[in-house]
């Protein structure tokens, strides 16, 4: 699952990029917390910083076991021992219980660098990406043969995947290089309350910040734990976030995308959301626009990140993407109603609690 956040500036003069609390919850970050930031240089208008919370060391025998057991008492206490005699060291874990059923899911990070079977091999031999664990996958099955849950087309509910994304950035890492990019060995950073003194990483250094207002966003891939940041300038000319609030459904969604690529505008970031609305309050907390009715009951939010080819203010974009979705709904019968804002990037909150 991808959780992504919208433009945040930087304050004045500062190279700390903030790290909101649902980016980095799900990867078990806070305050002191280290991570290793790997560089990658690219020309095409942005830099761009991988976060893992993994030593780079692990990187190349980096593995995600998912496991669903019937809920009992000692049953993850029996995991951890099971993989601990197999030299295998746990480097994060989450269980949870299943809703309204009677049984567990968990889920580990495992470092199989010490690992040795017949079947799986060695940390040396294991170097293709399509390698597998079968070995350990079978003997946790014929461990828990008794509590595992069983699918409806009769496989164990167990999963024993490599982290591809550690594998093939430790590769870049190693090759110096990655889709013709320069990519940066990695650089151990400790949060500085919570964000990220890129300071610390050389090429970030050398960023001319004061003579820009750059941006961050961050996307965190909660299965392979990593945040993606790309460092960003504000150019209003080029680039506007869209909020467009709508009555409707797929059709209308539709209708709204048309009217994105028919004026060029490149989608760079989208996420869409549903929410009530009562007495003008939007699902953000803002006032609506007087359009709205009272009442007016499960409309769509559209956050929507655009960067125009030609060149006109951000205003400009709203401006005339109001006009378009006026005449693309004017003939519409049921109107649905479409409203549309502009949201600048905006600056981290003073106090982010952990």
């Amino acid at each position: 699952m991808l959780l992504h956040t919208w433009p945040t500036r930087f304050h004045s003069g500062s190279r700390d990029m903030w790290i909101p609390r649902h980016a980095r919850i799900p990867l078990g970050l806070t305050r002191g917390s280290k991570l290793w930031a790997t560089y990658r240089q690219r020309d095409i208008g942005y830099d761009q910083i991988m976060l893992s919370p993994y030593d780079p060391a692990t990187w190349a025998d980096l593995w995600r076991l998912e496991i669903q057991l019937d809920d009992r008492v000692g049953q993850l206490e029996e995991i951890v021992q099971a993989l601990d005699s197999c030299r295998i060291r746990v480097l994060h874990l989450v269980s949870r219980n299943a809703f309204f059923a009677n049984y567990h899911f968990k889920y580990l990070m495992l470092d199989c660098r010490d690992y040795v079977s017949d079947s799986d091999g060695s940390h040396e031999t294991r170097t293709d990406p399509s390698s597998s664990l079968f070995g350990l996958r079978t003997l946790l099955f014929l461990k828990f043969a008794k509590t595992i849950r069983i699918s409806s087309d009769g496989e164990p509910r167990i999963r024993v995947d490599r982290n591809l994304v550690h594998w093939s950035m430790r590769k870049a890492v190693d090759e110096g290089r990655m889709n013709s990019d320069e990519i940066h060995r990695p650089v151990e950073i400790e949060m500085k309350g919570n964000s990220i003194p890129l300071s610390l990483l050389p090429a970030m250094a050398q960023r001319p910040f004061d003579k820009s207002e750059p941006y961050a966003t961050l996307s965190t891939n909660t299965k392979s734990h990593v945040i993606y940041a790309k460092i960003m300038n504000v150019d209003p000319s080029r680039v506007a976030h869209l909020v467009i609030h709508f009555d409707g459904g797929a059709a209308v969604l539709a209708q709204i995308l048309a009217v994105i690529k028919g004026l060029a505008l490149n989608i760079k970031r989208t996420q869409l959301k549903q929410g009530l609305v009562q007495q003008r309050a939007l699902p953000d907390g803002t006032l609506a626009h007087p359009d709205y009715v009272d009442g007016w009951l499960h409309p769509y939010t559209l956050n929507i990140m655009v960067e125009a080819k030609d060149i006109f203010a951000s205003a400009g974009i709203v401006d005339v993407v109001k006009k378009r979705m006026s005449a693309a709904f004017d003939g519409n019968q049921s109107h649905p109603l479409v409203y549309v804002r502009v949201r600048s990037p905006e600056l981290p909150p003073k106090d982010d609690t952990a």
